[in-house]
């Protein structure tokens, strides 16, 4: 009779073992699931404008005469990690239009994030490199004089991750 006992345990142990192995993969599983729970790619809504007498400027109200103009950030609650940045619409050449992308405003200082340019109208970006938090909005202003003909539609279009606020950690490291 003690023989079994003994052989009964130790086959209770490896069940008991395997139980265990089998819960603690489930708890990683569900700790990487809600890691990424709430990380959605999405594309950038597009921020479109034409070319005035003034340039280029999307995004920002410029004074009285400009009236309300289109704004693209993350919800409230929300920050957005942008991978690609696209604009199409600028003339390209020995002299191409150049435009600045800037966090909330132009006149905003450390709100510059980068600029693209008629001969190179894209660009990628890592994790870390370009976040837009809640609150905060994509203005695209030109740098020059501009070269295309007013009236021009210029479309800035692209890529990012975006995330709950509180989860803003997970795309910028």
């Amino acid at each position: 009779m003690a023989d079994i006992t003994a052989t009964l345990g130790l086959k209770l142990d490896g069940i008991g073992g395997t139980l265990k192995e089998m819960k603690d993969r489930q708890l990683a599983e569900a700790i990487e699931r809600d890691k990424m729970r709430g990380v959605k790619w999405m594309r950038l809504p597009l921020l479109q404008g034409t070319v005035t007498a003034s340039g280029i400027n999307l995004g920002e109200n410029t004074g009285a005469g400009q009236g309300f103009q289109q704004k693209i950030g993350p919800d409230e609650g929300y920050g957005w990690r942008i991978t690609r940045l696209c604009i199409a619409g600028l003339t390209f050449g020995a002299t191409p239009d150049v435009v600045n992308f800037f966090r909330t405003s132009s006149g905003q200082q450390g709100g510059f994030l980068w600029q693209l340019n008629g001969n190179s109208p894209g660009s990628t970006f890592g994790k870390g490199q370009i976040t837009l938090s809640p609150g905060d909005t994509l203005t695209a202003v030109n740098q020059g004089t501009v070269t295309a003909a007013v009236g021009t539609l210029i479309t800035v279009s692209g890529e990012l991750v975006s995330v709950p606020a509180e989860m803003l950690g997970k795309i910028i490291d």
